[in-house]
């Protein structure tokens, strides 16, 4: 009998793509943590109104400036303490998570689309046009962004 199960086990189909993505990421402690920590930001940002403690913009004028709770003058009322104008730092973190993901997303979905694009023209037409597009794309991966911004700043100007 073991022989038999040996063989329906050896013949069995094998894992879909899916399942074998789920199980090489569960395994991964670092994916899991992001994972993780991602999902508490959604859900922090979906319940913002409920579960941050203040609204994001409402001053508290007698605690300008205090420090977080750990720090000498610390009050457990504002656990990472106040801004300038007295604004709670955990409500205004908390709300500002919405906006966070919502650029974070924005600019995954114009990437996708202006890099579909630009595959879809550069197969389309290839030649020239594929070779231009390709080297464009090389030059935008390698040099980091922030030393394109300062390129781009020399070129045309501080305005």
């Amino acid at each position: 009998m073991p022989a038999d199960a040996a063989l329906v086990e050896a013949t069995a189909p094998p894992a879909s793509p899916l399942r074998a993505f789920v199980s090489a990421f569960s395994e991964n402690r670092g994916a899991m943590l992001g994972l993780a920590v991602l999902s508490v930001v959604v859900v922090l940002a979906i319940f913002a109104e409920i579960v941050a403690p203040y609204p994001p913009n409402e001053q508290f004028r007698e605690f300008v400036r205090l420090p977080p709770v750990w720090s000498k003058g610390g009050d457990w009322r504002f656990l990472l303490g106040t801004d300038g104008l007295g604004r709670d730092m955990v409500s205004r973190l908390i709300h500002g998570a919405r906006v966070s993901l919502f650029i974070g997303l924005a600019v995954m979905l114009v990437s996708g689309v202006v890099g579909t694009a630009l595959g879809l023209i550069a197969t389309w037409f290839g030649g020239l046009v594929d070779v231009v597009i390709t080297r464009v794309m090389d030059l935008l991966m390698a040099v980091p962004g922030l030393v394109l911004a300062i390129l781009i700043v020399a070129v045309l100007g501080p305005n």
